[in-house]
């Protein structure tokens, strides 16, 4: 669902001509910032729930042999859910300040999907008799 959302809004909000980039833009600051650093921060949080490390033949810190399974459990899911919550409020944020516009047909310098803020010109009507003409 948050792919759907991010996409909706770039191609909703950026003009024609600049919609690839505004893609790669994307792409690049959701591997830059969530796909890079994750497995930093996850690890630290494993390892914070460490009761017992082993020993490497050189006589440094080795792997874990056990963990405080509990506090494993609140940290790691603590982390998952300060995550989430921290991205659910900047996705409130984003859409209410997209929507804040009192004027719904143009919701701020974005476009409608076709690209056209307003109505569109209306289009001339060919009757039955004018088509059979041709």
């Amino acid at each position: 669902m948050v792919l759907i959302l991010d996409a909706m809004i770039i191609l909703w909000c950026v003009s024609p001509a600049d919609k690839p980039y505004a893609m790669g833009f994307k792409a690049v600051i959701t591997q830059l910032f969530g796909s890079m650093p994750s497995p930093l921060y996850t690890g630290i949080v494993i390892d914070s729930a460490c009761t017992l490390w082993g020993k490497t033949p050189c006589g440094q810190r080795g792997a874990c042999l056990l963990y405080d399974l509990p506090d494993y459990r609140y940290k790691l899911m603590g982390l998952f859910g300060f995550l989430k919550g921290t991205s659910f409020v900047f996705y409130i944020v984003a859409m209410v300040t997209l929507f804040r516009n009192p004027n719904p047909g143009n919701i701020g310098d974005c476009r409608g999907v076709s690209g056209q803020t307003g109505n569109p010109e209306p289009r001339p009507v060919i009757s039955d008799s004018e088509s059979q003409s041709v």
